[in-house]
């Protein structure tokens, strides 16, 4: 069956149009929300549950680190999302570390930003990076190995084995 035909491929640009309307949407309101906020925001603000926002942040952190050492442990491809997750909330919690920090713990706060989280984001950033590189070298059709993985395309839905055997 041709491609300029497949349902398959009709619906998978149909997604992807979908997606990409999304995400342009989306950021768009963000980009509008974000102005807003900057403009309205108080200058200081008392958080109450202020122990339990570094708790929870920390926690996730600690549980996502867990199923990020779990898929690199047993050698699954989740492994990239569990990385990339891990490494976003090191770099937010660097971020809120020296944004939030009072005027005697500031140093403390880039200390831990630039010696600790920020490193641990970019050791997983590279994990990542490097399991994505190895999985489309291996897997990847002919023209797309040893490229740039800004340069492999995705590739198209395939049919799950479960249709198939339903036909």
């Amino acid at each position: 069956m041709s491609d300029a035909v497949s349902p398959l491929r009709q619906n998978g640009r149909r997604a992807r149009g979908f997606v990409l309307m999304s995400l342009v949407v989306g950021t768009s309101f963000l980009i509008v929300w974000t102005a807003y906020l900057g403009w309205v925001l108080p200058r200081a603000y008392v958080a109450a549950h202020w122990k339990l926002a570094w708790v929870g942040l920390d926690t996730g952190q600690v549980v996502v680190l867990l199923l990020t050492t779990w898929a690199a442990y047993r050698g699954r491809l989740v492994v990239i999302v569990f990385a990339n997750v891990a490494a976003t909330m090191f770099v937010i919690d660097a971020w809120f570390d020296v944004t939030t920090a009072r005027s005697g713990a500031f140093s403390e706060s880039l200390f831990s930003a630039f010696g600790v989280e920020l490193p641990a984001a970019g050791a997983l950033i590279w994990v990542a990076w490097s399991v994505l590189r190895r999985a489309v070298n291996t897997w990847g059709d002919e023209n797309e190995r040893n490229r740039s993985i800004w340069q492999v395309n995705i590739p198209a839905p395939q049919r799950s084995r479960r249709r198939k055997l339903s036909k």
